[in-house]
């Protein structure tokens, strides 16, 4: 069984809004972290893969895969690993 942890800090960096995310794993283990909107449709991977024990942090400047800013509003970031899943919302202001 994996305690799972997501923080989410909101941070400015070099001049554009972005959102840090914090995630701690007890033990190694295989990772998702994910933005999706309301609708459930994944805007952006932030972490995908192995990732060792310990604490991460992912930033997301608030764009989806493409590299498109995303509009204002309310999005999910969704943390799966060792078959527990963790969801955060995540409020984008423009």
């Amino acid at each position: 069984f994996l305690f799972l942890e997501l923080k989410l800090c909101h941070a400015f960096g070099h001049g554009a809004d972005t959102h840090q995310l914090r995630f701690a794993l007890p033990r190694e283990a295989d990772v998702r972290l994910a933005v999706f909107d309301l609708q459930g449709r994944r805007i952006r991977d932030l972490a995908n893969g192995v990732r060792a024990a310990g604490e991460h942090v992912v930033q997301w400047d608030l764009r989806d895969e493409s590299g498109r800013a995303v509009g204002a509003g309310l999005y999910l970031a969704r943390l799966d690993a060792g078959g527990q899943s963790l969801t955060e919302k995540i409020t984008a202001l423009r």
